[in-house]
């Protein structure tokens, strides 16, 4: 693999008239070299103030114009905090946009809970496009037919996944509430939807580690070309206070219904992102902190469907060598582990046979931005 080119999706253009971070981009390939990628624009990474806006490329990344939100903010009946956004390109050439919010109307309750490491309860909304995103119809508010337990605060995580059948599969993962002080029961279940995004149920397990003192979250679902799906995962112990490298599962065929057990990778990841390339070819990218001498975002590349990666000389899209923490150092303790991080949730898409790009957010010269990347396999 190499890098071809990069450069910049978004990035402050006055800094010193005003803070405006990017972070958490989401990019969907459309036709002739077009890409929408979506981006959380606010003050900080957790701020009140946060929306999502869409930023266009028609010329394959090299530019990047700024069109801002998808939702009318103004409109809103209470304030949300708006976390990430997710897009699927449906098979009848619609576009689906899947939206995290959360009611934040007091903004001097922090969104993480920084004494039980709860969060706000979020809520998950769907919108289509049927004009390559410049127009979008109103939020449907997901409705859980089949709901978890009382101690956990449900979050979609990743895109929806257009099934054979044209049901929709979304993965969830079950954080907790904000002013729970028990403890973390963090892992992926599998929700399915038959009439667009309005009500889900037919939970099942997809990466459940109770019994191990684990924890599997921020999975990232991938259809590979023979149907069925990929995710990798940041695995941690179950309290969240120390990380493993990546795990990955796969379901058994494309209904989504039953999936393999968790299997560890050896590739010293936290969040990531999998991309299919087609014939067996799948690509991981990776935020990569812990014992390194290199930190950074990193991309590997398995041959056999995802089941094993070559981790011996990783693709470096992004050097965070000393550009690791905002301004002060990381303390090891969730969930402050993760406020002064300066780098992170990468994703990758595949343009071709091959080529990919990779997309992510991080900081340079104390401006936390949103950048992409081109990569060629050989």
């Amino acid at each position: 693999m190499k890098i071809l080119d990069s450069g910049v999706i978004f990035r402050n253009p006055l800094p010193g008239h005003r803070v405006i971070n990017a972070i958490f981009p989401n990019p969907c390939v459309l036709d002739e070299g077009e890409i929408l990628c979506l981006a959380r624009v606010g003050l900080a990474m957790y701020s009140v103030d946060g929306v999502l806006e869409f930023f266009r490329s028609i010329d394959g990344g090299q530019t990047w114009q700024r069109e801002g939100p998808p939702i009318d903010t103004a409109s809103d009946a209470v304030q949300f905090n708006y976390r990430v956004g997710d897009q699927t390109r449906l098979r009848d050439g619609s576009l689906l946009l899947k939206i995290n919010r959360a009611p934040h109307p007091d903004p001097d309750v922090l969104y993480f809970n920084q004494q039980t490491g709860g969060t706000l309860a979020t809520e998950a909304c769907y919108l289509r496009s049927e004009d390559r995103g410049h127009i979008w119809s109103q939020p449907v508010t997901a409705t859980l037919a089949e709901p978890f337990e009382p101690q956990h605060a449900p979050e979609a995580s990743g895109r929806v996944i257009e099934l054979e059948d044209g049901s929709w599969f979304q993965l969830y993962e079950t954080w907790k509430h904000h002013d729970d002080g028990g403890p973390f029961d963090l892992n992926s279940y599998g929700m399915f939807s038959t009439d667009g995004g309005r009500t889900w149920g037919q939970r099942v397990p997809v990466a459940v580690g109770r019994d191990e003192n684990r924890s599997y979250s921020h999975g990232m679902p991938t259809q590979l070309d023979d149907g069925r799906v990929y995710i990798s995962l940041w695995a941690a112990e179950s309290q969240l206070q120390e990380s493993f490298d990546l795990y990955r599962v796969r379901s058994t065929d494309a209904s989504c219904r039953r999936w393999t057990e968790p299997a560890a990778l050896s590739i010293p990841g936290q969040s990531s992102a999998s991309a299919d390339m087609g014939g067996g070819r799948v690509l991981i990218i990776y935020s990569h902190r812990e014992n390194t001498e290199q930190p950074g975002i990193k991309v590997v590349l398995s041959t056999d469907y995802g089941d094993t990666f070559d981790v011996s000389d990783p693709l470096v899209v992004w050097d965070a060598y000393g550009k690791e923490s905002l301004g002060v150092s990381r303390t090891n303790t969730y969930p402050s582990s993760h406020d002064a991080i300066a780098y992170g949730a990468p994703r990758i898409v595949r343009l071709n046979e091959q080529h990919a790009l990779a997309v992510f957010w991080c900081t340079q010269g104390a401006d936390t931005h949103c950048r992409w990347c081109r990569i060629q396999l050989s």
